[in-house]
């Protein structure tokens, strides 16, 4: 059977911006085949996607009513066609087409997020006239992290200082001012290190600053484009302290350490125009309820390499990155993905041996029948199960 099938030299699809993706495009073909051209595409997508309602008109009930709608985003943000071979006559027999392109420098990273993704796919066809075409896909991922080296006139690199006033009335009386100020070391952090936060309050008022709290958070908000312009926001909490706080006409100074976790997810968007990431510091000083709190919010950036460091690929994890495995949903997943499903469940199958043949059987038919495409995880969630089951038999058999 004829067929091309996509190669690469780094069989574990795993790249950075800046190199070398290397391979080959592997035809068979059984007899004289007539084609068009032998191309190669390489393509960086990002997708995003959720359920969402909107509102219509009824026409037939003469009502507003409200429907679900899927809204979905869409970009190519990297498009390179490379044509291997022209028009003619090709085969029989094995053919390999090689190819060599460099990745840009300045490209994001895979991505699997709440509301979307990041891929990068090389796409082989064999065009041929008024006939199917042979056609293979190989996705592989790219780690892109972020250089502070590679952008020091956008960091805040030096100490930086904000400060807040706030007058508390109370039945028409005026009291003394509140004065918050907040001092960094700096403005831009990696993961691992511990950001510095200086508070000094003076409160010359008549009431207390019950405590103060500080926070460091990152919002990741991924967009659509249609059926409408649309964005959802998600937040992790990186860091966070707090203290006990003032009393009336009373002033205190306040140390806080923020360790910033070593594997925080700082995902790279850069080129992007559908995911968006930033960090937010803020403190706050709380104030008792009949008044508002004061805050003081400044934004950080997070990065993986420092200034005068230098990247080490090896220790840097894909999640770190912010690449995740695919996740899961209520419905198989489309195309190929189902090879990987069977894979999986096969490579479960085989690493249990022969005493346990039935029980894999069992738990092969019960994965199938889940909502969602199970992992190793899964199987051996299952199969753990299992032998406690069977632990918990024997021992009651031998008492």
């Amino acid at each position: 059977m004829s067929s091309c099938i996509v190669q690469l030299d780094n069989y574990q699809g795993q790249y950075y911006p800046g190199n070398n993706v290397v391979g080959r495009v592997v035809c068979s073909f059984t007899q004289s085949k007539s084609i068009r051209e032998i191309r190669l595409k390489l393509r960086g997508i990002e997708h995003t996607s959720w359920i969402g309602t909107e509102s219509y008109y009824d026409n037939q009930s003469k009502e507003t009513r409200t429907r679900s709608v899927e809204y979905t985003g869409h970009n190519h943000f990297l498009a390179v066609n490379i044509s291997l071979r022209g028009s003619g006559d090709v085969g029989p027999g094995r053919l390999e087409y090689p190819f060599n392109f460099v990745l840009p420098k300045n490209m994001p990273g895979s991505y699997n997020g709440k509301y979307g993704w990041i891929k990068f796919t090389i796409k082989a066809t064999v065009d041929r006239p008024f006939k199917s075409d042979y056609e293979d896909v190989k996705e592989f991922v790219v780690v892109s992290p972020i250089d502070f080296n590679e952008m020091k006139d956008e960091l805040t690199l030096r100490p930086v200082a904000y400060s807040d006033d706030k007058t508390l009335c109370c039945c028409c009386c005026a009291s003394g001012p509140i004065t918050m100020n907040v001092h960094l070391e700096k403005e831009a952090y990696i993961q691992g290190e511990t950001a510095n936060v200086r508070v000094e309050i003076t409160n010359m008022s008549n009431e207390n600053v019950e405590r103060v709290e500080v926070k460091m958070g990152m919002t990741v908000e991924s967009r659509v484009t249609s059926p409408s312009s649309e964005s959802k926001c998600d937040y992790e909490l990186l860091a966070t302290d707090n203290d006990t706080g003032v009393g009336a006409h009373g002033d205190r100074t306040y140390d806080f350490q923020l360790e910033i976790p070593k594997f925080t997810v700082v995902p790279n968007f850069n080129l992007c125009t559908l995911f968006k990431q930033w960090t937010i510091l803020k403190v706050k000083a709380v104030l008792p309820s009949c008044h508002e709190d004061m805050d003081i919010s400044t934004t950080i950036v997070m990065g993986h390499i420092p200034i005068g460091g230098q990247v080490q690929f090896q220790n840097m994890s894909l999640q770190q990155s912010g690449f995740y495995p695919p996740q899961q949903t209520n419905q198989f997943p489309p195309g190929g993905n189902m090879k990987l499903l069977f894979h999986n469940l096969n490579l479960y199958q085989h690493i249990i041996n022969d005493r346990f043949s039935n029980i894999a059987l069992l738990l092969r038919r019960r994965l199938l029948l889940m909502g969602s495409p199970p992992s190793l995880l899964y199987c051996s969630l299952y199969f753990r199960i299992y032998l406690l089951d069977l632990y918990k038999e024997n021992r009651a058999r031998l008492k």
